[in-house]
């Protein structure tokens, strides 16, 4: 038995960070794709499973609709489509889903388009596909909320849309998925949607993961192999395996780079070019404490370097390095002042350049916090 994993294709999403490569960009999806649901077809999986945000919003345009429509009719034989509503196209009154363009496309496809049914048995391959399909954006009720006690063949699979519940990083009311109901599942694999980069987040037993997205869509989504990918997931004697593939047309990196440690523009715009090629989507992140000869123009440095890549965003998050000869600057009434006095003294009693150089640092970068600036 093999399955193939994606999720939050987006299809009909704007891209307006990406500007004039926006449209480009729109096809890339539909090509991508168009691409899995051949792979699909030309392969040895059975199933193709779409756990949420196929679409980028309900109100999603009737070409793209028409689109889906085309390719999901292309599945035919023994091959099946498994789709559930995500956040971004939820099971709402006006849901994209309930449109009879895509209840009816044929008896390959099958969508959770019903709140009240949480199984869809195939008894010649003797599965059954478990979901509590989304009926809104937010929600406190998990996707895995779901009566597991029905299951009556030897693999059972379930697809939710939602955030893995991880302190400080997901919301309660983000469609909650806690590691105790993944374990508790008691499925063969566990197919989630709703973060952009494909991870494991396998429990007790259960193998559970993201697939991400099957091409860039959010410059700020990070995690795990990142967005690019489909999973395949193949079911063995006692075990379940999963294969991450390559299937973008767009690749995307995140650079981070300390201006405290550069000292040109030249220098900067070659660790900024590095790697550059025309498939590539980059944000670059300047950070640290920078000099008053390097005065970075976010602008102008995007333009210099755009021709080098499909799309180069930069965001300049350092700060001008402090002049701190001036102890007026820095008056004793304040915070800032007395850390300032405190390392002052420690400076003027340091032993070595060595120790000398640290104290610097960490004035330059104690008063930069103190000052609401994020630093560190």
């Amino acid at each position: 038995m093999k399955l193939l994993h994606t999720s939050d294709v987006h299809l009909g999403a704007k891209f307006l960070m990406l500007g004039k490569n926006a449209e480009a960009h729109r096809e890339d999806l539909k090509k991508t794709f168009s691409s899995i649901v051949s792979r699909l077809l030309e392969g040895d999986a059975q199933f193709l499973l779409i756990a949420g945000d196929l679409f980028d919003s309900s109100t999603v345009s009737q070409e793209h609709i028409n689109f889906v429509v085309r390719e999901l009719k292309r599945v035919t034989g023994d091959k099946h489509v498994i789709i559930i509503p995500g956040s971004h196209d939820p099971l709402s009154d006006d849901s994209v889903y309930l449109k009879k363009e895509l209840k009816d496309i044929s008896h390959n496809i099958h969508v959770f388009n019903d709140a009240a049914v949480q199984d869809k048995v195939f008894r010649d391959h003797d599965i059954t596909f478990w979901a509590r399909p989304n009926t809104s954006n937010r929600s406190r009720k998990s996707p895995l909320e779901i009566d597991w006690d029905k299951k009556t063949t030897k693999y059972n699979v379930a697809l939710a849309h939602g955030s893995i519940q991880i302190e400080s990083k997901s919301a309660a009311d983000d469609l909650p998925i806690h590691f105790s109901g993944i374990e508790s599942s008691g499925m063969n694999y566990i197919a989630l949607g709703h973060w952009h980069g494909a991870q494991d987040f396998s429990q007790g037993g259960v193998t559970c993961w993201y697939s991400g997205s099957p091409e860039f869509t959010d410059r700020e989504d990070k995690g795990g192999l990142g967005s690019g990918y489909i999973l395949e997931v193949t079911f063995e004697e006692g075990s379940t395996k999963v294969n991450p593939i390559k299937v973008s047309a767009r690749d995307f990196d995140e650079l981070t780079i300390d201006v405290g440690d550069i000292a040109t523009h030249e220098e900067l715009s070659e660790k900024l070019r590095k790697g550059a090629n025309e498939r590539l989507i980059r944000l670059v992140r300047l950070t640290g404490l920078s000099s008053p000869q390097l005065m970075v123009d976010e602008a102008l440095f995007e333009k210099e370097h755009q021709d080098q890549f499909f799309s180069l965003k930069v965001k300049n998050e350092s700060h001008l390095r402090l002049d701190f000869s001036d102890m007026k600057d820095y008056p004793a009434e304040f915070v800032s002042g007395q850390f300032f006095q405190l390392l002052r003294d420690k400076l003027e009693n340091a032993k070595t350049a060595e120790e000398k150089e640290i104290i610097e640092e960490a004035i330059q970068l104690g008063l930069a916090e103190l000052e609401g600036k994020r630093i560190i």
